[in-house]
């Protein structure tokens, strides 16, 4: 009740105190949401196939609100936020889905396209964006910036045939590049493959009249959305035939809709009746990887900040990676970390002991990052 009066009379009686900031109305939203579901939010991280969806699912009473990746399921899962909880005041169960909307695809193709998209030889489309980008860098005020943005992103436009025909040129010259990159295989390089296949779905995707309808639709089964939120079934075999002609093969051949749809959604939200989510009072939030790219990255760090407590899984087969740690030293630079908790999971094969030696090594990078409490360790 006090934090509502409080909101009141901060958004209301602004008569005696100056206007407060977007930010600061966005933070007392989510605070005000907290209190009236009475949940505590936990964001879990964690490196590619370390038991993240696993562990998701396992709070869920070991439903399979999560796909698991390729240790699981032979999967590889997209980068969307998936939340769970139970449900607030009935008993009734739903699934909601958040579209990413046509501002997000833009700004993420661009990310993912932008130097190429500029470098298009004999393009005056291309050389326009060259002349806006720098115009944009040189603003002297936020909103001259963002009238430069804006009329950026109006140039590549994918809903308009002259911006979908530079960013289709863009996706052939990127395609070239990587069939004749010698570090072909590497996990950078396969990043950014992955990378340019979403802007290939997007391209090849975004006007289908299926999608549009899925967009007005309200109710959705669990079993349909874990098909939306994994990538497609013999991903790499049948992405290899798209290459040539990709616009073509991936939509009369290769790829239906639904096993793309991952491409389209901003975030999944279950609310499911969970013996183990009802006893412990949380809303669990699976983030996306961080780092994967600049897009993926701030969709987790959103992620966080909302949560009330941030659950690092960390494999405990190997010591931490130079990513993981990447990762854990930015936490603590953006001021995450005394949120941060950590848990080791080690999967027990009987033909091996467990090294101890490497659990060992993960606490001491652990306290040498800074993560010294005994509570977080």
């Amino acid at each position: 009740m006090l934090l509502l009066m409080v909101e009141k009379f901060l958004l209301s009686e602004t008569g005696n105190f100056p206007s407060i900031s977007e930010e600061v109305s966005n933070q007392i939203n989510v605070t005000r949401e907290r209190c009236y579901e009475g949940l505590f939010s936990i964001a879990l991280i964690a490196p590619f196939q370390s038991g993240k969806s696993t562990t998701l699912n396992a709070f869920a009473d070991g439903r399979e609100v999560s796909p698991r990746g390729l240790g699981g399921g032979g999967i590889k899962t997209s980068a969307c936020l998936v939340k769970v909880q139970n449900p607030h005041k009935s008993r009734e169960e739903s699934v909601k889905i958040t579209w990413r909307t046509k501002q997000d695809l833009l700004e993420r193709l661009d990310e993912i396209l932008e130097t190429t998209a500029r470098s298009i030889p004999n393009s005056e489309i291309s050389r326009r964006l060259r002349e806006i980008s720098n115009k944009e860098a040189e603003a002297e005020t936020e909103e001259e910036a963002k009238q430069y943005r804006e009329e950026y992103l109006s140039i590549i436009d994918f809903t308009k045939p002259e911006g979908k025909t530079l960013l289709e040129q863009a996706v052939r010259k990127e395609l070239e590049e990587y069939e004749n990159n010698p570090a072909k295989g590497s996990e950078g390089v396969q990043n950014q493959l992955d990378m340019l296949r979403f802007a290939m779905i997007v391209l090849a995707y975004y006007n289908d009249p299926m999608l549009k309808e899925l967009k007005n639709k309200t109710n959705f089964e669990p079993k349909d959305i874990e098909n939306y939120l994994k990538f497609p079934d013999n991903f790499e075999r049948r992405w290899n035939k798209c290459f040539k002609n990709y616009s073509l093969n991936l939509t009369k051949k290769e790829f239906t809709l639904e096993e793309v749809m991952y491409a389209f959604i901003e975030e999944v939200t279950y609310i499911v009746n969970s013996e183990n989510l009802k006893k412990l009072g949380v809303k669990i939030i699976d983030c996306p990887g961080i780092f994967a790219s600049k897009y993926d990255t701030l969709t987790a760090l959103q992620a966080m900040q909302e949560a009330s407590a941030i659950l690092f899984l960390i494999s405990g087969n190997k010591q931490l990676s130079q990513s993981e740690i990447k990762v854990l030293s930015m936490l603590r630079e953006v001021g995450y970390g005394n949120k941060v908790f950590f848990s080791i999971n080690y999967r027990n094969n009987p033909k091996t002991k467990t090294n101890k030696a490497v659990i060992d090594t993960i606490l001491e990078q652990l306290q040498q990052l800074g993560f010294k409490g005994d509570s977080q360790l």
